[in-house]
């Protein structure tokens, strides 16, 4: 089994998980695949129904949660696949670099079926070391969920990464809307707007209290690493080591890493007054909590 030391990172959507997946895998005892967030628990088990209910209700939409067998379709590691060539491998000129990933890609992460041989195929280069899926997905794992994680390996470490609420949720309404053409009503002060992102199941990622009870429930303390993203901006040099020293892995020097460089970046739209009010209401627990993990720090 190539999975028996397990590194999930578990952070919300907007979160700064890509900006700490380009860290960390630079570390040679941290293994990542090609792919960055395999969803495989969450594809195997599905999510809980609890974790991805919408922040706000709303009479005009059924609610409809990912179950088992609802994410990695044909269809959708198909686009990733082409979404990934062009976001990463566009200016590329090593063609064996780009072999080698297309080959990954399609004799293993497009194989099927999704079981237990899959992930182990996903990892076969891994060595011993600790295995990586940086799955926003993870997040929101059913009880039953994290129960199927602990038979995939012997060895667990989870880290949630958590963003400012506010500020979270903002970039996460950009990263939706803008695409879907809706910039001006970003900018005009919709509230309506906002209260439509808040009932969709995406805002489900700012479900902070809920998901840190539930990684609480289903992990051991040692087996968790919250991490405040804002806190890695400041500090980088003294919150990335304990990222390491929770790993157990070899020290690593992190003074050549830039904190500013944003990984996948949306427009730089301020949060009109009237949408923040709204979303300082609706996330009012998940901002104390915030809060208060980073007094306790």
């Amino acid at each position: 089994m190539n999975t028996e030391k397990l590194f999930l990172s578990v952070g919300a959507m907007k979160a700064g998980t890509t900006f700490l997946y380009g860290v960390l895998a630079r570390h040679p005892d941290i293994y990542f695949s090609p792919e960055k967030e395999l969803h495989y628990f969450a594809h195997t088990q599905g999510l809980s129904w609890r974790l991805q209910r919408p922040m706000m209700a709303s009479p005009l939409k059924v609610y409809r949660g990912i179950g088992p067998d609802a994410v990695l379709s044909d269809d959708f590691r198909r686009l990733r696949l082409s979404s990934v060539m062009k976001r990463r491998y566009a200016q590329v000129k090593n063609p064996k670099k780009i072999r080698t990933a297309v080959n990954w890609y399609v004799d293993r992460y497009m194989s099927n079926p999704i079981d237990r041989e899959w992930l182990d195929r996903v990892y076969e280069k891994a060595n011993g070391r600790w295995c990586a899926d940086f799955s926003n997905y993870n997040a929101l794992l059913s009880d039953k969920g994290w129960a199927n994680v602990r038979q995939h390996c012997k060895q667990l470490r989870v880290m949630y990464v958590m963003r400012e609420p506010v500020s979270r949720c903002w970039s996460h309404m950009k990263f939706e809307m803008l695409p879907a053409g809706q910039r001006d009503a970003l900018l005009n002060a919709d509230v309506g707007m906002a209260e439509a992102f808040l009932s969709g199941i995406n805002s489900s990622h700012a479900r902070y209290v809920d998901v840190v009870a539930s990684l609480r429930r289903n992990l051991a303390p040692e087996e968790l690493h919250i991490v405040r993203l804002e806190d890695v901006v400041d500090n980088p040099l003294v919150e990335l080591p304990k990222i390491i020293e929770f790993l157990g892995v070899s020290d690593y020097d992190f003074s050549a890493i830039n904190v500013s460089k944003k990984a996948n970046a949306t427009e730089d739209l301020p949060i009109p007054p009237s949408v923040k009010e709204l979303l300082e209401k609706i996330l009012a627990p998940h901002i104390d909590l915030y809060n208060e993990l980073g007094a306790e720090a």
